[in-house]
């Protein structure tokens, strides 16, 4: 989100390539700066940079290749993420969205209109990625997350923009910092109350084996799930 308004910006401003993906690169290390480094923001800024980089090559970027390289990348600098949940989410849940999401949107489109087909397609691919390592946190199958997730979408990129607008504009405008962090805070509380909600509702949560039999039981069902959708 960040990488595409800078690159909207720089193209309205008239900068050729080059520049405007070493302008994208300087206010993705600020952002990481800003929200501190966080195992999934640096991921997800290696990544965006790798990207910069292959489009200013002229190659094209494939998916996969590029989380690999992303995660191995970070696990080589620092082997402690490999400890971290929020990496192997991050990592899982882009992985879902690259691998089962193009295959299950077009499952999904011979039932449904195709963008709403792609809109469902990115929640579920990443749930089936992620919701193994989820086990040890919480022993349990949410039942509403794929419709709390597919909710809350639109919300997170106008949090983000807003909230960095922000930020840029605090230390030389504090008065009309405040007034886009009180913008930014209905999409914010929005996401919040679609989580709440979901968590408050009757059943919102089934049962799952915990500890190692529940993680294998989860792998299992996930990989039924995947093979499914990826095998014609």
């Amino acid at each position: 989100v960040v990488v595409g308004l800078v690159v909207v910006l720089g193209r309205a401003c008239g900068l050729p390539r080059a520049p405007r993906a070493a302008v994208s690169v300087g206010v993705l290390l600020v952002f990481v700066v800003l929200v501190r480094p966080d195992p999934s923001i640096v991921r997800a800024t290696v990544m965006a940079i790798v990207v910069l980089v292959v489009h200013l090559a002229g190659r094209p970027v494939r998916g996969v290749p590029l989380i690999a390289l992303a995660a191995v990348g970070m696990l080589v600098v620092d082997p402690w993420f490999a400890r971290s949940f929020a990496f192997a989410l991050s990592v899982l849940a882009t992985s879902g969205i690259v691998v089962l999401g193009p295959p299950l949107t077009e499952l999904l489109a011979r039932r449904a209109w195709p963008p709403v087909a792609a809109a469902l397609a990115i929640p579920v691919a990443a749930q089936v990625a992620c919701w193994p390592v989820t086990i040890p946190l919480s022993a349990a199958l949410p039942t509403y997350a794929v419709p709390a997730n597919l909710l809350a979408e639109p919300f997170a990129p106008v949090v983000t923009v807003i909230g960095l607008a922000a930020c840029t504009v605090a230390p030389v405008w504090p008065a009309g910092a405040q007034a886009l962090a009180a913008v930014a805070w209905v999409p914010a509380a929005a996401v919040g109350g679609i989580a709440y909600g979901a968590a408050a509702l009757p059943h919102a949560s089934a049962p799952w084996p915990a500890g190692v039999l529940g993680v294998a039981a989860a792998v299992l069902v996930c990989g039924c799930i995947a093979t499914a959708v990826l095998v014609r």
